[in-house]
């Protein structure tokens, strides 16, 4: 059994490193220099310079990758280049409405669940479980996924919605 777990962790290990590596390739292969883009197009040669030692983006692909890695080990995500903000508690913050909307997905499936096993036990449940089928089925995924985020804000407004309900 050890081995199993062993070979399963090494499994999604080696799926998790190769996202990583996939994701600063593609990041650096990007024609873009974020130091650039931090200081803006009227920055001269020289600070743009002092930045990317700053930033450390004028080391080698490979020590920059070590590190990459030394700081996600360290859960220190940096700061965004676009604004600075802290790309760690902007994960966090973000965390909370995409939870909640899990659990609500989660709800649906057991009182779905729940119509199935009830059905078994109770012969009229089946016209009901049928119905719920049907509408589940029915409706496109955008325009259910639309109600379901309004429902969402409505009965659950903790979500920091950004926006105003209001208006509709």
């Amino acid at each position: 059994m050890s081995a199993y777990c062993l070979t399963r962790f090494s499994y999604y290990l080696s799926i998790l490193l190769g996202i990583i590596l996939f994701s600063f390739t593609l990041f650096h292969i990007i024609p873009s220099d974020p130091a650039r883009i931090i200081l803006g197009a009227n920055a001269n040669p020289q600070q743009v310079e002092q930045l990317r030692e700053r930033l450390g983006l004028d080391r080698p692909y490979h020590v920059q990758f070590v590190r990459y890695l030394q700081d996600i080990v360290k859960l220190d995500f940096g700061n965004s280049y676009v604004d600075n903000r802290n790309v760690f508690q902007e994960v966090l913050r973000r965390l909370r409405i995409t939870l909640t909307l899990t659990g609500i997905a989660v709800i649906l499936i057991l009182i779905y669940l729940s119509t199935v096993v009830l059905s078994l036990v109770i012969p009229g449940m089946r016209r009901i479980q049928d119905l719920l089928e049907f509408f589940m089925s029915s409706l496109p995924v955008f325009f259910s996924g639309i109600i379901l985020a309004l429902f969402t804000i409505y009965f659950y407004p903790v979500t920091s919605f950004s926006g105003n309900l209001q208006s509709w």
